[in-house]
């Protein structure tokens, strides 16, 4: 389907840049000589003295016309002499030629010196009287090239029709954007999962969902690190909810963008951390390339495990790529109306931001296309029914539901589906709870799921806080 489409773009492209190139040589015409080699009128309306195109034939299979200006101010202030024009077949009587002046017809004279050879003369003519020829064409006698002719119908449509016809091409643009880039709803109805799917963790299911990682994804990694067992998570319980972090055993088993995430927060070894101090003192551009580490491992992963069809990177290159190419395309079309063309063809400058927002959109495609395969959207359709799964409004019924950890466990997912209080309150009607390994709260032995959730809340919007300070814009 992409080669398709940039085929189809090749050959786009080529067409435009062949009409553009008409339409520039059409409106930069060369001033004809008076006394000079005879001007030849072509079968397809060019009309050339010598090797130099000085007029071109405007209409369409009814008829057409053609102008030639004879002086234009300069140094001369009075012109007199004269110039031929051949026509390819006999014209006498059956073109219609028509001098013109500011100071009026007598300036110039007109002589059949055969039936297609016409004469005009200039008789001390002002160049700011501007005199030129017009001669209409009867339907038949030239017949203009299928490019003429398409610049020719292109110049006088109505500017309605450009208006419309670009608005419809940016909601195509939108449309296909749209349908590249939707997320995985959550909001299906259906049958229920009662657990990850291919193993995912939670921050695989974040990209998955979203396609960008989010402060609560980040919340959801250091949850999801401590209930494997990699890190504690202490509870000062005092009045500003403070929380120290503490490592708990060594990195085997971790992927690398886990290490380095960890080595990032924990810069003093196993020494416990107090989270607000450390994120305030993050710096920027490692938060980046741990983060950008995280994108790459992640998608490699999904690769690998045959989710992908291509390589994101690939696509989000090609993406950006096309939209570079459309913005420039947009930037030299506006220049040369610009400076050329804007006031016989001012519609160009609607086509020129139709390319420019256009290439503008496509680029920023290029960050939100997630290329998922047939087992990708398979293994999307059953992370939505996981995700049913925390949601349901269904309470488990203590003593044959599962067990309280189950509860902990599969915080870090809701975390990113952003279903804590519905997962929650599934577990309303327990009366027992284990606490995790990983938790404590030194204010209290027995710790609450309300204190928990509530614990929860805070992490995540501390992480909010810091990320949005260090974030670099050119990372997602």
């Amino acid at each position: 389907m992409q080669r398709i489409l940039l085929a189809i773009g090749v050959v786009i492209g080529v067409v435009l840049a062949v009409l553009l190139a008409l339409l520039w040589r059409g409106e930069h015409l060369q001033q004809p000589l008076l006394g000079g080699e005879t001007l030849m009128v072509q079968q397809d309306g060019q009309v050339l003295q010598g090797a130099a195109l000085v007029g071109l034939v405007e209409g369409s299979g009814d008829g057409g016309v053609l102008t030639i200006p004879l002086a234009r101010p300069g140094e001369e202030e009075v012109v007199t002499g004269s110039l031929e024009v051949k026509f390819p077949e006999a014209a006498e009587g059956i073109v219609q030629v028509i001098p013109s002046s500011i100071e009026g017809s007598e300036v110039l004279t007109l002589t059949w010196v055969s039936d297609s050879l016409l004469r005009v003369t200039l008789l001390e003519a002002l160049t700011e009287g501007y005199p030129a020829v017009t001669i209409g064409f009867p339907g038949g006698y030239v017949t203009p090239s299928f490019l003429v002719g398409t610049v020719y119908t292109l110049r006088t449509l109505p500017i309605t029709h450009w208006l419309l016809g670009c608005v419809a091409t940016l909601i195509l643009v939108f449309t296909f954007a749209y349908l590249r880039t939707r997320q995985v709803s959550f909001t299906s109805k259906g049958e229920e999962l009662p657990q990850p799917p291919g193993d995912l963790r939670p921050i695989e299911l974040a990209l998955l969902h979203h396609g960008v990682v989010r402060p609560t994804d980040l919340a959801a990694l250091f949850y999801s690190l401590a209930e494997r067992g990699y890190l504690e998570i202490i509870d000062h319980g005092d009045e500003t909810e403070e929380v120290l972090f503490l490592r708990s055993k060594s990195d085997e088993g971790l992927a690398t963008y886990e290490r380095n995430f960890l080595l990032m927060l924990f810069t003093q070894g196993m020494k416990p951390i107090r989270l607000s101090e450390v994120l305030k003192s993050l710096n920027q551009e490692l938060f980046s390339a741990v983060v950008g580490q995280l994108y790459v491992e992640v998608y490699d992963s999904f690769a690998a495990r045959g989710f992908f069809r291509d390589t994101p990177r690939a696509i989000h290159l090609r993406y950006k790529t096309v939209g570079i190419v459309l913005q420039s395309v947009g930037l030299l079309l506006a220049l040369m109306v610009l400076f050329g063309v804007i006031i016989t063809f001012p519609a160009l400058l609607i086509l020129a931001g139709t390319f420019y927002v256009a290439g503008a959109l496509t680029f920023r495609i290029g960050y939100r296309v997630v290329p998922l395969s047939r087992l990708g959207w398979q293994l999307a359709e059953k992370a939505v029914a996981f995700v049913r799964y925390l949601r349901s409004p269904e309470k488990f019924v203590w003593g044959i539901g599962p067990e309280s950890d189950t509860f902990y466990r599969y915080i870090p997912y809701t975390l990113v589906a952003e279903e804590v209080s519905a997962w929650h309150a599934r577990f309303a009607n327990y009366k027992r709870w284990e606490i995790p390994s990983w938790y404590t709260d030194i204010d209290s032995i027995v710790v609450t799921p309300e204190k928990f959730v509530s614990q929860v809340g805070v992490v995540a919007t501390v992480l909010a806080e810091a990320v949005s300070e260090v974030k670099d814009p050119n990372v997602d």
